[in-house]
């Protein structure tokens, strides 16, 4: 025979907790009696992973699902059975922005079924189990038919933007594998390009002039990691970009000009993909040694110094 409450619950009544595996029902059960009462839970299951649990009245699956649980030490978000929620990874986002700017870009994709939590950084020493990473979860109902999100922009905080990362799945680099950035983006692809010399192409090798690598070394260019071979390579690109023209009978102009514009037009456009992608500290370190060649003001502008 079937009871009468048996009859009054439906898919709203239901929530839907994934809980650590060494968490027993019994233990989420305990969890969820102690935020909505533990008379107020009529049935529960496991299924598959998760730990499905029905309650008796609806404004308690509300007030779950906000709330969220805390199971041996770790916060497990709630969802709902009645509107299938996407968990939504928002990555790359400094501990000093808050989640009012989060959310204030993220409403443009649906509605918020839950609010955010900080995710660990997943260290195995117990001494460090409390460190966090730059992640943060939330449960979202989504516009999109097919429940997926994978989207990049920028939040303000003070006169910064910083660029995140949110996606329904695991975002994962294709060029390093790291959770929470594109191969475009990569970090570890940018420090490789770095690490490895330039190839130098084989420039005609007209007659020197003595007077002209005398005027080149002149020039302050920092001794920087891989800079002796940049150096060498822009020195020789307007020595030999000079010949050509005067051969050709454009013109002659001096060398030092030259190389003057090609380090100029290498520091804009470094200083311009550093300052999108909101890494302007490695910028400094790199081409601002002691400020010979370029300074970056406090409000990010570049000011060439030669």
């Amino acid at each position: 025979m079937v009871s009468a409450e048996t009859l009054s619950l439906s898919p709203k009544h239901g929530v839907r907790i994934v809980p650590p595996s060494t968490v027993t029902v019994e233990q989420v059960l305990l969890a969820v009696g102690d935020e909505v009462g533990h008379g107020n839970i009529s049935y529960a299951s496991r299924m598959n992973k998760a730990v499905v649990v029905f309650l008796k009245q609806e404004s308690d699956v509300v007030k779950l699902v906000e709330s969220g649980l805390v199971l041996s030490e770790e916060y497990i978000q709630v969802s709902p059975l009645a509107v299938p929620s996407t968990r939504i990874t928002v990555s790359g986002v400094p501990p000093f922005v808050s989640n009012e700017a989060l959310e204030k870009e993220l409403r443009r994709f649906g509605k918020f079924a839950s609010g955010f939590r900080s995710v660990g950084l997943g260290c195995k020493d117990l001494k460090l189990r409390h460190v966090q990473s730059f992640r943060r979860q939330v449960l979202m109902y989504l516009d999109s038919p097919t429940q997926t999100l994978d989207v990049s922009f920028r939040v303000k905080h003070e006169n910064g933007y910083y660029m995140v990362f949110a996606s329904s799945g695991n975002m994962k680099c294709f060029e390093c594998g790291d959770v929470g950035h594109k191969r475009i983006a990569c970090p570890h692809r940018r420090q490789a390009a770095e690490a490895a010399p330039p190839a130098v192409a084989a420039w005609p090798t007209p007659r020197r002039r003595p007077w002209c690598g005398s005027r080149l070394r002149g020039l302050l260019i920092p001794r920087m990691q891989c800079g002796s071979s940049l150096r060498s390579l822009l020195a020789k690109l307007a020595i030999w970009k000079n010949r050509k023209s005067q051969v050709s009978g454009v013109g002659w102009t001096e060398p030092v000009l030259y190389l003057k514009a090609l380090v100029s037009a290498r520091l804009r456009i470094e200083h311009a993909f550093h300052k999108l992608t909101c890494n302007l500290g490695l910028f400094n370190a790199v081409w601002g040694i002691k400020q010979v060649l370029c300074l970056v003001s406090e409000d990010g502008a570049l000011q060439v110094n030669f």
